[in-house]
């Protein structure tokens, strides 16, 4: 579900949300839904093209005017962005709740992905069953091969990603038993998309992937997995994620949405804060040549007593740092 609205101020904005609220106790299965403004929803066509295109092709006005999405072409490097998207939260938790059917309409999503970037598709199907339909034609097999989980097989779908979109990137680490590397966001790197989950996999939050993989999403998903990690992730053979791919998630974590994401997509404000902070201090460092190894410092986060508080007497303060953020960002993605 998506809101689209000029009136974005912290009073209207706490206003919406406890409305939201009411409207979720009525219908449970409304799920989340992205707040952005007009100006916000046309520019995320040009910084997630693969999503804006979806978006522009699926949205159905229920109230209000149509919102105008340009159409921009999908990048090899976007279209890989959101295939390895799935790994970091999504696809460990359908694995940890032994959810079969979830970790099957993933599988459908990366493949989505993968047939866009091998120009099966020119653009993002719009459906999963759509997707399942143009692969059982192509490929009568992808059903699943005997004895490969669904999660085995978005391993192998992603590393076909990574050799199509980085041809020249030189080969993944070769590791001979799972590594776990603990801390804010623990990493569990397995040898191989079958390699069994260790526990420390199946009980944590941990980002669970094949160093492929892993290579994938911090060139092009979150690069902030090296802050902390990179001098053990760099001895195991990882490449460190580049400037481009550190500058592009600055832009995306600067977003008017992401600050809108507590009460409607996110329950906690806290982290919403601790992502502008992480910003903050990636800035620093890229415009200061700073090396990138080492954790970021711990800030002080603002105690609100609910989300309703967030937005009347915090929101407008948030926003405006991340837009001043985010115009940084920019600036070094223009020298790229």
């Amino acid at each position: 579900m998506g809101l689209v609205s000029e009136d974005l101020t912290g009073t209207a904005l706490a206003s919406l949300w406890r409305r939201f609220q009411m409207a979720r106790l009525l219908f449970p299965r409304l799920g989340e839904c992205q707040v952005s403004s007009p100006s916000e929803l046309s520019e995320l066509a040009t910084y997630d093209p693969y999503r804006g295109c979806l978006d522009r092709r699926q949205a159905i006005t229920i109230a209000g005017t149509p919102p105008s999405i340009p159409l921009v072409q999908v990048s090899l490097r976007n279209t890989t962005r959101r295939l390895v998207f799935w790994f970091e939260s999504y696809l460990p938790v359908a694995v940890r709740q032994r959810n079969a059917r979830n970790q099957r309409k993933l599988l459908l999503e990366i493949r989505n992905a993968l047939g866009v970037l091998e120009g099966a598709w020119a653009e993002p199907l719009a459906t999963r069953a759509e997707t399942k339909a143009r692969l059982l034609a192509l490929e009568p097999a992808t059903e699943g091969q005997p004895g490969l989980s669904p999660f085995a097989m978005c391993c192998q779908v992603a590393e076909r990603a990574r050799q199509r979109a980085f041809p020249a990137a030189p080969p993944a680490p070769v590791i001979g038993a799972p590594v776990l590397l603990n801390g804010g966001h623990p990493i569990v790197l397995l040898p191989k998309p079958e390699t069994p989950w260790p526990e420390a996999a199946l009980h944590g939050k941990a980002v669970v992937a094949t160093p492929a993989v892993f290579q994938l999403i911090l060139e092009t998903h979150n690069p902030f997995l090296w802050l902390g990690h990179g001098g053990t992730l760099a001895n195991l053979g990882f490449t460190p994620p580049s400037r481009r791919a550190w500058i592009e998630t600055c832009i995306r974590h600067t977003s008017g949405e992401n600050a809108r994401l507590p009460g409607f997509v996110a329950k906690s404000v806290r982290s919403i804060q601790q992502n502008l902070q992480l910003v903050a201090q990636v800035l620093d460092r890229l415009e200061s040549g700073a090396p990138m190894e080492r954790p970021v410092d711990a800030a002080s986060i603002q105690d609100y007593t609910s989300v309703s508080a967030y937005y009347r007497d915090g929101y407008e303060a948030h926003f405006a740092s991340a837009m001043q953020l985010r115009k940084r960002a920019m600036r070094l993605l223009s020298d790229c």
